[in-house]
């Protein structure tokens, strides 16, 4: 979603919050998931989850993002091999531009060692 947008926040959130979230994830289509990820960008960013940077470019400010369990959920029964491919790379994406707090690096490390 462009800065410009024509719609309000509220009306988007409104999409995001009382259709998409509440889609059954084994149908979405590439198109679908598209449209899903960019209302999920935009509105992780506006509730400062996400930091939007140049060219598509985006860091997470936690792993505790909006609409992640959907996000999962659309990976894991995707009955459509392209959406299974494009949901996985974002997720992929998504967890490896998690912003490293030091109390998240602490929790590693104490799972880890």
């Amino acid at each position: 979603m462009e800065a410009d947008c024509v719609f309000a926040d509220d009306c988007l959130e409104l999409v995001f919050f009382e259709t998409l979230l509440k889609l059954e994830p084994s149908t979405f289509t590439p198109a679908m998931f598209n449209c899903f990820k960019e209302f999920f960008l935009h509105i992780n960013a506006s509730y400062g989850q996400i930091e939007m940077l140049a060219l598509g470019n985006f860091k997470a400010h936690t792993n505790n993002l909006i609409g992640i369990e959907t996000l999962w959920q659309i990976v894991l029964v995707s009955t459509d091999e392209s959406t299974y491919k494009i949901s996985i790379d974002f997720l992929l994406k998504l967890f490896s531009r998690i912003v490293l707090t030091n109390e998240i690096k602490m929790l590693v490390l104490e799972v880890c060692y």
